[in-house]
């Protein structure tokens, strides 16, 4: 009887201790995800861009003064207004943006950013809020010499340093040499001096390029994707759930058609 009691007693013990911890546990993780209140508290919202990659972010001036624009801008400013808060944009190069997040220096981090695998495992990201697909740019003259992707095997090829096309510039063209650059602005300037062949760029990019410049032309990447790695998504520091989850939120109601227009 002894026995049987004090196993009664021992596995009792173990429950509350399993509970106990478990219960800490949970409450540790709820207290360390302070994301979201901290940007209520602070009645801003700190977002850090690269705004020279139309038409996510570009620089306008309005009335003498620079301002940043694009249909990231007009996430991150819905996404601000959903939570009452004010919007303070900072910006840097596209390779310090994971850096400035993961270190602190933002909430939130926005740039047609593509969610790789590889990218999930230093930062959280939000819903994917736009899918724009994989481009190259080329000058007009040699349309006829850089038909389609495989054309440009063994070819100078451009990309942001940093991207998903840099990335897949080295991987997916046979024997070309891959240039890396800060700013989309100057890979642009370095194919019109035809520094490069080819400029690896997302397909709403290219387009916005061509748009204002005849001397351009697009062609299709021909890369076979991914879709939940290639769309634009935000990003932010790890274990910031609970900014995340209100973000999407302010992403569901978002028309995607109309992003671009």
């Amino acid at each position: 009887m002894k026995k049987s009691l004090k196993a009664i007693i021992q596995i009792t013990l173990m429950f509350i201790a399993v509970f106990t911890f478990a219960s800490v546990f949970a409450n540790q993780a709820s207290a360390a995800d302070t994301s979201l209140q901290r940007v209520k508290q602070r009645g801003e919202l700190i977002m850090v861009t690269s705004p020279d990659y139309p038409p996510y972010e570009f620089q306008v001036n309005k009335n003498g003064k620079d301002q940043i624009v694009g249909m990231d801008i007009d996430v991150a400013k819905k996404v601000a207004k959903d939570l009452h808060v004010k919007l303070v944009i900072k910006s840097m190069n596209f390779d310090s943006l994971l850096v400035a997040i993961q270190t602190g220096k933002a909430d939130m981090a926005i740039g047609g950013i593509n969610p790789t695998a590889e990218r999930r495992q230093s930062v959280d990201f939000s819903k994917i809020y736009y899918s724009g697909g994989q481009s190259f740019l080329i000058n007009s003259s040699d349309v006829n010499k850089y038909k389609s992707v495989k054309n440009l095997r063994g070819a100078k090829i451009g990309a942001q340093t940093g991207t998903l096309q840099y990335g897949l510039a080295q991987k997916k063209i046979p024997n070309a040499t891959v240039k890396g650059m800060d700013k989309s602005t100057d890979l642009v300037l370095a194919l019109k001096t035809h520094k490069i062949d080819a400029l690896g760029i997302e397909k709403p990019s290219a387009e916005a390029y061509v748009k204002n410049d005849p001397s351009l032309k697009m062609i299709p990447s021909g890369y076979h994707l991914n879709k939940n790695e290639v769309g634009a998504a935000i990003a932010f520091k790890k274990g910031s759930g609970s900014l995340v989850a209100a973000v999407n939120k302010s992403i569901d109601q978002i028309q995607k058609p109309t992003l671009t227009d």
